[in-house]
């Protein structure tokens, strides 16, 4: 298991790439900051948060169990990290973890 410092949204509705360099594995596990101000949305480059596009995280609350989003290649490290993209509320954020084989 690898884990990937909090990908913070630098700017509001703009798609940002959850690691800027080529990072292959086979499981991801995307979970929103609890501190976040508004839902964020994971997809390819053209996720937004101000569309449908994208898988959306909602807001997290107060004293609820956090369900993260479980990405699983079938294969062999077939998930490129520089390929996943988030876009929310300025300073929102998710914490990645990933397991490469």
């Amino acid at each position: 298991m690898h884990v990937l410092l909090p990908v913070v949204i630098a700017a509001a509705n703009v798609p940002q790439q959850i690691s800027a360099t080529s990072i292959k594995c086979n499981r991801v596990i995307i979970q929103a900051q609890r501190g976040n101000a508004a839902a964020l949305y994971i997809g390819d480059s053209n996720v937004s948060s101000s569309s449908a596009e994208g898988f959306e995280m909602n807001i997290p609350q107060a004293n609820v169990f956090l369900f993260p989003l479980i990405l699983e290649s079938a294969g062999q490290n077939d998930i490129d990290l520089s390929l996943l993209y988030i876009a929310g509320a300025k300073d929102d954020g998710v914490n990645v973890l990933y397991y490469q084989l």
